[in-house]
């Protein structure tokens, strides 16, 4: 697809005032082609560095296919068995330039053939991703140097450097955009931007592939905060996790004072979480709970000790969702939290399956209306002394107050009220109509059940009124 006439004057103008890369831009291609370096396992244990060739026999085997350390030259190397004859290393580079109002991203290509114990290195630039001040992406161009395929597009090396640019127009096929970052340039082209003091060379320096425009959007005082803490590898984390979940905001305090445990046990965002909740050196319940998604809002709503939790809780780690659920429900029956038998179920789906029935029960505007048409034939047996009063439940609302004040189960019987099979009347003082008292079940105009609040017995005094209403009233 042909590129934009506006993007390719702006490719010419750039050219033209940049018509050269630096001596110090060679310099770090070449520092990065000498990584390309394998270190040749033989079968008597002896190693051959592919790039000092010399000899050595460590005292611990190195494991081929991984990175180890040689000896003499201090180059970090691939290992490989004798029998390699072939092998391919690949880098891709970013060069972040600003040019009149735009950001450019010029994207390079290191690749080096190993062939029969020589090394052969191209490079090439293959790709510019343009950005507008506000790092919205407004064009994708590649030259010659790509080649397209079914399977895709790939770096074909043709010439070090093509203006012959295309737009990519494949939804399918993107070029990418995680690179290594070349750092040199980067406080010249931040300079008076809101990006000046995001820390990207330093994290750069660390961290060898990473999302330029992603670190950019999204860097913060959160990221530079923890950046000058050297805690990289807890921003690369951050940045994994940033479009699904975003860390609670940062206690720079508690970072600040916990700093060493922090890097000593290499805490990832997750963890970090957990332990900024917790405030405690539990590594074994931080490992475990950073590797979900933990609701904090909803766990300090509730109060929630998490080692209380985890203790209490047969496999919360398994369930964590089901026990947010719970809590949701929880709070809107209106118990009573601040009882831990409830705010910590030892049968947590048993709990949770009961709590979703009744709540359904609750949301029934079937069992409401029942409820409230029910109210209108009962309410003719409202009766009061001087000291006392009692009246029937109006609606499931209701209900479920009353079960909060008296800490009782009396919202469990809005379907059997709604059913007519009992009904539910509510005792108060005369002078304080709205503060529960006695929670009273009647069935077949007799009173079956009254408890005061957590089901305590009825006083004497209490049930001489009860009585007299069941006589005068009820059984009329």
């Amino acid at each position: 697809m042909r590129i934009k006439k506006s993007i390719e004057k702006l490719h010419n103008r750039y050219d033209e005032e940049n018509p050269h890369l630096s001596k110090r831009f060679y310099n770090y291609l070449n520092k990065i082609k000498q990584t390309h370096r394998v270190i040749i396992k033989y079968k008597n244990n002896n190693y051959i560095c592919g790039n000092c060739n010399y000899e050595f026999k460590p005292k611990i085997n190195y494991k081929v296919n991984s990175y180890h350390k040689c000896p003499n030259c201090k180059g970090v190397y691939l290992v490989k068995t004798s029998k390699l004859r072939k092998y391919t290393f690949r880098d891709n580079i970013a060069i972040l330039t600003r040019f009149e109002d735009k950001f450019i991203i010029r994207a390079f290509e290191v690749k080096t053939w190993l062939n029969n114990g020589c090394y052969d290195s191209h490079v090439c630039e293959y790709a510019r991703q343009t950005y507008d001040e506000n790092l919205i992406c407004i064009s994708e161009a590649y030259n010659n140097n790509i080649s397209a395929s079914i399977g895709g597009k790939y770096v074909n090396h043709q010439t070090f450097m093509d203006n012959n640019w295309k737009e990519n127009g494949s939804y399918y096929y993107s070029l990418g955009d995680v690179y290594k970052l070349y750092t040199f340039n980067l406080k010249k082209e931040l300079k008076n931007t809101k990006w000046q003091y995001c820390q990207i060379e330093k994290y750069a320096k660390k961290i060898e592939y990473f999302d330029v425009i992603d670190f950019l959007r999204g860097s913060s005082n959160k990221t530079e905060l923890l950046i000058k803490n050297g805690l990289y590898k807890l921003v690369y984390d951050y940045f994994k996790r940033r479009h699904w979940g975003e860390l609670p905001e940062l206690d720079h305090i508690f970072l600040k004072n916990n700093l060493i445990y922090i890097k000593k046990h290499k805490l990832n965002c997750g963890e970090l979480a957990v332990f900024q909740y917790i405030k405690s050196e539990d590594i074994k319940l931080i490992r475990k709970y950073g590797k979900h998604d933990l609701n904090y809002e909803r766990l300090k709503e509730y109060n929630i000790d998490l080692k209380i939790a985890d203790t209490n809780i047969p496999d919360l780690s398994k369930s964590l969702y089901e026990y947010d659920d719970y809590l949701r429900f929880a709070k809107e029956l209106k118990y009573n939290l601040k009882d831990k038998k409830i705010l910590y179920p030892s049968n947590l789906k048993e709990a949770h399956d009961k709590a979703l029935k009744q709540l359904e029960i609750v949301r029934n505007k079937k069992f409401d209306n029942a409820i409230s048409k029910r109210y209108k034939k009962l309410i003719k047996n409202k009766f009061n002394n001087k000291k006392y009063i009692i009246f029937p439940a109006k609606n499931v609302e209701a209900l479920v107050d009353e079960s909060s004040q008296q800490n009782n189960c009396v919202r469990t019987y809005a379907a059997s009220v709604a059913k007519g099979e009992c009904d539910i009347y509510f005792m108060r003082y005369l002078e304080s109509e709205n503060k529960s008292l006695v929670t009273v079940e009647v069935r077949n105009n007799k009173v079956v059940q009254k408890r005061t609040k957590n089901n305590f017995e009825t006083t004497k005094e209490q049930d001489r009124f009860l009585n007299k209403w069941e006589k005068e009233v009820l059984s009329v």
